[in-house]
């Protein structure tokens, strides 16, 4: 996992997950990470008909339907966090046609357990709920009871709801998003709407006493039901999406980031999550996936499934490592787990000439050895993905063998009656050489070349007019199209 952006020469991204199995769309959803369990739980939500209260988790690659005997009834807007102090996943509230609830619960990994603290909030519709580990508090602040909005601040320190006393607080709102964030030590609060009904962009700090309203320079515009948390990898408290914007009626899909003093838009390059409220979000420190679930916009409520990490690009080469004949050309197939990713790569070179640097997601160069040894080519090859994300460079080794000669180069001498008796034949034969790039073959007499065979499966040659008492010096070599066999040479 990274710790810090400057870990990678890339900045972070959307990717879309591909589930085989995952939840029907809803928005509402609680979604949150159970350090106890490993387990990234989501749980309920509005599906655009009915309110569900099936439980799942999420393994980093699918979602499983899990089968808890006991559950919370059907809702949306249940507010949800893990306490570390306690070790228990906290669900509280939320809303269903049969009202609004108080009623708490903990998850412990395989069942829902209702929990009967003696001093509880009222009920509570889209509260928000993170822990802060600077204080030790899991807080609860606001939501809508029954259609008036409150701005109670509660702590859940194991048994009870403890309503705290702080000298100043955000004014009452439901539908904030709330999270916090690591490297600031700072626990965000943002947005809402208030009783007017008006949607609200102002951000403040919970100090473990009382709250600050901080003066950002840039803010995101007014939304509700906006998406949040922090990401442990990429170090960054990330705000994604909500319903409001510029005309109050819009469903966005913006990302932004809280760096401790502003809130800085991201733009991160397609594909992006379709715009959207009320999306789950939650970081699974085992996966170290930033994960947004889900979600309503224009087209109705969703059930896709998006990870913001910075993408590293993983490059695979086929075949992984080759071995040619002098004078062919290399063919390797470069890929990698992002698509779109580019590659470029160097190449050093050993009694081999022919290959070069460059990109593209094949390797085509035509590599022939300097000397009568095999040679190499080592390509280094680096991925870049479409973020601008160079991943590990992989290595490629080329083998450049010679040219593969004709073996068994054997003579015969025959003897011509025709022909007076210091003229002899001679009976030149070989085994063809198994070189597929061979397009024939040359032969030489005492260093000249006296044929030149454009046929590769040609084995045997006759000469004539040879002279008795001598010695003839022959050489034999196979040839491609860029270059000649060491030759066999046969005395006669």
């Amino acid at each position: 996992m990274m710790s810090e952006l400057t870990a990678v020469s890339c900045t972070p991204n959307w990717t879309e997950l591909t589930p085989e199995t995952q939840p029907s769309g809803r928005a509402t959803a609680s979604m949150a990470f159970d350090t106890a369990t490993g387990q990234l739980i989501l749980f309920g939500g509005n599906n655009g008909g009915a309110f569900t209260n099936d439980t799942w988790n999420w393994d980093g690659t699918n979602w499983t339907q899990l089968n808890p005997t006991t559950s919370p009834s059907a809702r949306q807007g249940a507010a949800i966090a893990f306490d570390p102090t306690t070790g228990q996943l906290i669900l509280f509230g939320g809303f269903s046609f049969s009202g609004f609830f108080n009623d708490t619960w903990n998850w412990d990994g395989t069942n829902w357990t209702q929990l009967t603290p003696t001093t509880s909030p009222p009920p509570l519709y889209a509260a928000s709920m993170a822990f802060d580990p600077v204080t030790g508090q899991l807080i609860l602040f606001g939501g809508d009871n029954n259609g008036t909005f409150t701005n109670g601040t509660w702590n859940w320190d194991g048994t009870n709801w403890i309503q705290l006393a702080p000298a100043t607080s955000p004014p009452a709102r439901d539908s904030a998003s709330m999270a916090f964030d690591t490297s600031t030590g700072q626990l965000i609060l943002f947005g809402g709407r208030d009783n007017s009904p008006t949607l609200l962009n102002d951000t403040w700090n919970w100090d473990g006493t009382n709250w600050t309203q901080l003066a950002p320079a840039t803010s995101p515009p007014p939304l509700i039901s906006a998406s949040m948390d922090f990401d442990q990898d990429t170090n960054q408290l990330i705000l994604f999406g909500g319903f409001g914007g510029k005309s109050s009626t819009e469903f966005l899909g913006d990302t932004w980031n809280w760096d401790g003093t502003n809130w800085i838009q991201l733009t991160p390059p397609p594909p992006l999550p379709p715009a959207r409220a009320g999306a789950s979000m939650a970081f699974d420190s085992v996966t170290g996936q930033l994960i947004l679930f889900g979600g309503n916009s224009n087209s109705g409520v969703l059930n896709d499934t998006w990870n913001w990490a910075i993408s590293i690009p993983i490059a695979v080469a086929s075949p992984p490592s080759q071995t040619i004949g002098s004078g062919s050309s290399t063919s390797i197939s470069l890929s990698a787990n992002i698509p779109g990713t580019a590659f470029s790569w160097t190449v050093s070179q050993n009694a081999v000439a022919g290959a070069s640097s460059g990109s593209g997601s094949t390797i085509a160069q035509t590599l022939t050895i300097t000397g009568s040894s095999p040679g190499t080519a080592t390509y280094t090859i680096t991925p870049t993905s479409p973020a601008g994300c160079s991943g590990s460079p992989i290595v490629v080794i080329v083998t450049v063998q010679p040219i593969e000669p004709p073996t068994n180069f054997h003579g015969e001498i025959k003897y011509n009656q025709f022909l007076t008796q210091e003229e002899i034949i001679h009976l030149l034969s070989w085994n063809a050489s198994d070189d597929p790039n061979v397009i024939g073959y040359k032969i030489f007499q005492d260093n000249t070349l006296i044929k030149t065979i454009d046929n590769r499966n040609t084995d045997k040659l006759n000469l004539y007019n040879r002279m008795r008492n001598k010695v003839y010096h022959y050489a034999i070599v196979a040839f491609t199209a860029s270059g000649e066999s060491q030759p066999v040479t046969l005395n006669l």
